[in-house]
């Protein structure tokens, strides 16, 4: 049983899977196959999020992270027990527009939100802000022994410092 999704709604998620399909508990092996995929899901979105997010400061479970986690956890459920082995999954759309969305939250062009519609504050001490910019860059653009100082970062580093 993962945090985002819990074994409650397994039968909602995946209906007729489950041997009984109100309640997990009568179906040890189904659970156990969901509890593992869920938990795999999380991972993955955990690991695309945590570098943006307080994963454990979440005041509530944002419901985009359910709806990522479960698309990725039913689709590697039916490819993990064949489960309509005849048929396509189904499931795949949904697994790649999950991939899609975690890759939007990595770069910064979807933002977490929780279900009152307010965003879910990023981290920032993680983040490197640069006060160089406007100045020619030190590093990289040419050999070591060429590199120089930007001429008007060293003149308001010293006006700064008279002040």
């Amino acid at each position: 049983m993962g945090v985002y999704v819990t074994s409650t709604s397994y039968y909602l998620m995946l209906p007729s899977f489950l041997k009984d399909s109100t309640s997990a508990s009568t179906d040890t092996f189904g659970t156990a196959m969901f509890d593992r995929q869920v938990l795999n899901a999380e991972s993955l979105v955990n690991a695309s999020i945590s570098p943006h997010y307080q994963i454990s400061g979440f005041t509530a479970i944002p419901p985009l992270l359910r709806k990522l986690t479960e698309d990725i956890a039913i689709y590697h459920v039916i490819k993990a027990t064949g489960y309509r082995a005849d048929d396509r999954n189904e499931y795949l759309d949904d697994f790649r527009g999950a991939i899609e969305t975690l890759d939007a939250i990595k770069m910064g062009t979807t933002k977490l939100t929780y279900t009152d519609g307010s965003v879910v504050p990023q981290l920032t001490s993680q983040r490197f802000l640069s006060s160089k910019t406007g100045y020619t860059p030190i590093f990289g653009l040419d050999d070591q022994t060429e590199w120089e100082r930007d001429a008007n970062e060293i003149a308001d580093q010293s006006s700064a410092r008279d002040t």
